[in-house]
């Protein structure tokens, strides 16, 4: 497999894990102020992606 093949991947699901939880944060926000409505399982989810983020950041920063 090529090397170039496995960065792009990684860049690709970086990014798709932070447009994630962006949409996740903005979708929160608007459920709270538009309806009234606080949406724990998707903060839940929002946390927990970013939180899966940072350990992945720090374990290949340690093991790089």
């Amino acid at each position: 497999m090529d090397e170039r093949f496995i960065i792009h991947r990684l860049h690709s699901t970086r990014w798709a894990a932070i447009v994630g939880i962006i949409l996740m944060a903005v979708l929160i926000s608007y459920e709270f102020f538009a309806r009234n409505i606080f949406r724990w399982d998707l903060l839940i989810v929002m946390c927990g992606m970013g939180l899966a983020k940072w350990v992945a950041m720090l374990y290949y920063r340690k093991t790089d």
